[in-house]
């Protein structure tokens, strides 16, 4: 009754279960004249999201005023939405400068659809944290290849970026668990150079493991893949932050400000604690005399030499900080 006489210009509903029934009262109330400048639907476990059919009944009938911040967290969204967010971007052009499509498994279709939607936008912000667009390969009967992944819809969205959808972006985050193996890393490292002005680059370790060799195969580092996205994140001029879950702080490393340093998240729990990317990068910019007093190291995979990171990754760590104390 509140949206019939008052329509929002920001609305922010969280695990709230919506389905497709509430999703066509929405649209409903949002197909007049009304402005928006935020829209965040989540939902999340155990609740149910809108789905395909409920944002394609909704994202119609917004009208987006400049700076609108779109924010659809697991919505239970596949490919089959990514039409009518495309065409919501393409309407409003420049007005939408955040996007947020965490948790949604939109495949490589949907992503290859949403990359050159933004060839037309100005984004500023883009979360694809655990999109799943790195899904395995299938054969002709439709089973699944177990070690072959489609990289299509990273290369579409590197294009784009490379086709000027890149400049103003400042964000960009593919979470922890969206990439799944070091067949990114190539793409990672052209969007990087295509976004000059991003301070903030999530993107998981995976992406630099090669892909598995059988289903009890432990995960092995691709020292090409490493070396490729490290150096493509050390020589980026903006970046103030980076890393698997996009909280490690290059710029401070850069200017040797830090006395305390953690590699994984504060809140990851042990056994995500994965960090060879960031040991990659600290071992590569932290100088041989550093302000660095106190290092802890969360259960770095792969000790063996030949993959470049775990135990030799950290005894580099080691002999560049002087004798200060390393946790491992």
């Amino acid at each position: 009754e509140k949206l019939r006489h008052d329509p929002p210009h920001r609305l922010q509903i969280n695990s709230a279960g919506l389905g497709e029934a509430d999703m066509y009262t929405l649209a409903h109330f949002f197909g007049g004249s009304t402005t928006l400048v935020g829209l965040h639907l989540s939902a999340g476990k155990p609740f149910a999201g809108p789905g395909d059919v409920g944002i394609g009944l909704l994202l119609p009938r917004l009208h987006c005023s400049s700076n609108t911040e779109l924010s659809l967290p697991h919505c239970d969204l596949s490919a089959q939405s990514m039409p009518a967010v495309a065409a919501l971007l393409e309407a409003t052009s420049s007005s939408v400068t955040k996007l947020d499509l965490s948790g949604n498994c939109v495949g490589a279709l949907g992503l290859k659809i949403l990359a050159e939607s933004l060839r037309t936008c100005c984004l500023e912000s883009l979360n694809l944290a655990d999109a799943a667009f790195m899904l395995p390969k299938q054969d002709g009967f439709g089973f699944r290849r177990a070690h072959e992944t489609s990289t299509d819809g990273l290369q579409a969205l590197a294009e784009s970026f490379c086709a000027g959808a890149g400049a103003r972006l400042k964000c960009l985050d593919f979470g922890k668990g969206g990439l799944g193996n070091s067949d990114a890393a190539p793409h990672l490292a052209v969007m990087l150079q295509a976004c000059p002005a991003l301070t903030h680059f999530a993107a998981g370790d995976m992406a630099v493991y090669r892909p598995p060799t059988g289903i009890m195969a432990d995960p092995v580092v691709d020292p090409d893949a490493l070396e490729l996205l490290v150096d493509a994140i050390v020589s980026h001029p903006a970046l103030q932050t980076c890393g698997t879950h996009g909280t490690f702080p290059i710029a401070e490393v850069r200017a040797d400000i830090l006395e305390v340093l953690r590699f994984s998240h504060p809140s990851a729990p042990a056994e995500e604690g994965c960090c060879v990317l960031e040991a990659a990068i600290l071992a590569t910019l932290l100088p041989t005399n550093n302000s660095l007093k106190a290092l802890c190291v969360r259960q770095i995979w792969g000790a063996s030499p030949s993959t470049c990171c775990g135990a030799p990754q950290t005894l580099r760590l080691a002999t560049r900080m002087g004798g200060a104390p390393v946790a491992k």
